[in-house]
């Protein structure tokens, strides 16, 4: 019961995040948040800063990382099939399913840039990064020895930086 009364107490907030996300991304062309899932390891990771901008439905491209919004949530993950400029699918890099068919209402933005520890992630194509994702994919047990790598990375990372350093920085971003 306590449970119910909880969901039903952050689901009003969650509304108001995704409309501040949404009016944000109108106004300036971009927004910055920080990444909380898993459906994206190895290339975003919890605890990634993650940047996304404003981009037209039309411009974006099978193996694009986008935001969108759908059930309620944000979900960030890649397109892996787009029919048109108007119906698109996506799909965590970590899971085996595919997402339900979402519309270009649903589509708010595009990743341009994933930050992890102060420093730019390259999306890698290689074969390490495939046979990553393929173990991930496949494996909980894989799945969860990599959280826990870099959750002791981010304690590590967090213990050398700065003390008094902010965990999260607002840096307002215009599209050019």
């Amino acid at each position: 019961m306590l449970a119910l009364v909880a969901n039903a107490a952050l689901q009003p907030r969650q509304e108001i995040q995704m409309d501040l996300v949404a009016k944000t991304l109108r106004q300036f062309g971009a927004v910055r948040f920080i990444a909380r899932g898993s459906s994206m390891i190895p290339f975003i990771c919890p605890g990634d800063l993650l940047t996304v901008r404003l981009t037209l439905p039309s411009c974006v491209a099978v193996g694009d990382v986008v935001l969108n919004s759908r059930e309620g949530r944000f979900y960030v993950h890649r397109i892996v099939c787009k029919w048109g400029g108007t119906r698109f699918q996506t799909k965590g890099d970590a899971l085996r399913h595919r997402d339900p068919v979402i519309d270009a209402g649903q589509l708010l933005g595009c990743v341009v840039a994933v930050e992890r520890h102060g420093k730019q992630v390259q999306s890698r194509v290689g074969l390490w990064n495939h046979l990553l994702v393929a173990l991930v994919r496949r494996s909980e047990f894989i799945t969860k020895a990599f959280l826990r790598c870099h959750a002791v990375r981010t304690r590590l990372h967090s213990s050398s930086a700065s003390p008094g350093g902010m965990a999260f920085e607002h840096e307002a971003l215009c599209q050019s």
